[in-house]
């Protein structure tokens, strides 16, 4: 189990019924989540637009988690991706590649509403605390 407890993850690629990921460096283009929380058995993440990850014993998928894992995306401002509606598939590209389709732009700290009108805003408690906003892709990527 230690070892599917990384700091960042990136996503492999898998089925698309099943979600696969792997340790990968901060630093990484293709660190596409950061873990901002690690709990112990079956845990909501407590408010914001996390994406659960539960990590079963052994191989089983089934029963309670040994781990719940909160992930947020792990951007900074400028950093573009694709295929932003689906957590399994989300993934960083270039800003001149034709598939990207938001650009993010990260906001610390705990004002929540510092998104455009056209922009999603994804709030992360954290710690650290912060908004990211995915501006549509358009003349300014």
């Amino acid at each position: 189990v230690a070892r599917l407890l990384p700091d960042v993850l990136g996503n492999e690629d898998s089925a698309a019924d099943e979600e696969s990921y792997h340790q990968v460096s901060c630093s990484s283009g293709s660190a596409v989540y950061h873990v901002d929380v690690v709990s112990t058995g079956y845990s909501g993440c407590n408010g914001g637009d996390y994406v659960r990850f539960q990590i079963f014993p052994g191989t089983s998928t089934r029963g309670t988690p040994a781990k719940t894992l909160c992930l947020a995306l792990n951007v900074i401002s400028g950093d573009c991706l694709r295929d932003v509606e689906d957590d399994a598939s989300v993934s960083k590209v270039s800003c001149d590649t034709q598939g990207a389709e938001v650009r993010a732009v990260v906001h610390g700290g705990s004002d929540t509403g510092v998104c455009g009108p056209q922009d999603r805003e994804l709030d992360y408690p954290g710690p650290p605390q912060r908004a990211i906003c995915l501006q549509p892709a358009g003349e300014n990527i």
